[in-house]
């Protein structure tokens, strides 16, 4: 009997203690900044509401919508401000609250926000461990999305041939891990378009303050949000199957093909045991400082 009460004990023991460490690690998040949280204000047709744990952004008579996840352990309202631009590009998007602000407790949250705001067109997106989830919930539900947009982030299954998917990341980005992703871009759909943002890093795509790890942004946190709102909007807005096409051999150094796959991939690899930018394409490492604004758009003409 004693041994049965001294196993218990040491079980509860555990739970207790695990619980303990687990509480005291999601209780420490990156927390929205007082620039993200003034994007509630209502302004240029575009009001911020919140019902059942999402954040509506929506605007008048959009057929297209997207749903966004956040990073890991930031706080859902720091993206924000990039949503609202996206926003005004015509695209009504949802911005998921997640448990204990992890995406990885929160992966089936797409379906719910698509069942209770329909629209014709449907985009996915999320930034870093946000991005993984959301790619984990594409490949579980092919011919639910019409594009899938990774922020900093790599897919860790395979993703359906026919989805569009638009992967961004910044050059600064200390978080990032390039190897990963291009051990991972075989997983992409052959179409995909990979871009990098000179002089971007990985905590500008939200507005929560600097992340442990990551480089020094070259550029604005504005700069980061409006072309990744433009990028987004080309991916949603654009003739699909134009916008992804390598038109007339274009070798743009933003774009991928099923072809170029397997050496971007090795480029990538190579590029990061150097400490190198890499963009994705056989041209690396990348030039630093370039235009913010305009300089992918090769993977649209």
């Amino acid at each position: 009997m004693k041994r049965k009460q001294r196993i218990l004990w040491i079980a509860l023991s555990t739970v207790a203690v695990a619980a303990l460490v687990f509480g005291i690690y999601v209780s420490n998040y990156y927390h929205a900044t007082d620039v993200a949280l003034d994007a509630f204000e209502a302004k240029d047709g575009i009001r911020v509401k919140s019902v059942d744990g999402v954040f509506c952004l929506e605007t008048s008579g959009s057929t297209d919508g997207l749903v966004f996840y956040p990073g890991g352990k930031v706080q859902a309202e720091a993206y924000l401000p990039l949503l609202r631009r996206v926003a005004g590009r015509g695209i009504d998007c949802y911005l998921v609250k997640m448990p204990f602000n992890l995406a990885v407790f929160g992966v089936d949250r797409a379906s719910g926000v698509m069942a209770a705001h329909p629209h014709e067109r449907w985009f996915l997106a999320g930034h870093s461990l946000g991005g993984a989830m959301a790619s984990r919930w594409a490949a579980a539900h092919p011919g639910e999305l019409d594009g899938l947009v990774l922020l900093a982030a790599y897919p860790t299954q395979k993703l359906p041939e026919e989805l569009k998917v638009l992967v961004l990341y910044g050059s600064e980005d200390g978080v990032l891990n390039r190897v990963n992703l291009g051990n991972n871009l075989g997983l992409l759909p052959s179409n995909a378009v990979v871009e990098q943002l000179p002089g971007g890093n990985h905590a500008y795509f939200g507005s929560y303050g600097e992340q442990n790890g990551d480089g020094a942004a070259t550029i604005t946190p504005d700069e980061q949000w409006d072309w990744t709102a433009d990028e987004i909007g080309k991916l949603v807005n654009s003739d699909l199957s134009r916008a992804y096409a390598r038109l007339k051999g274009d070798r743009s150094p933003f774009n991928t093909s099923s072809s170029d796959l397997p050496e971007i991939a090795s480029d990538f690899r190579a590029a990061n045991l150097k400490g190198n930018d890499f963009c994705s394409g056989r041209q690396a490492p990348c030039r630093k400082n370039r235009p913010a604004r305009g300089v992918h758009a090769a993977a649209y003409d």
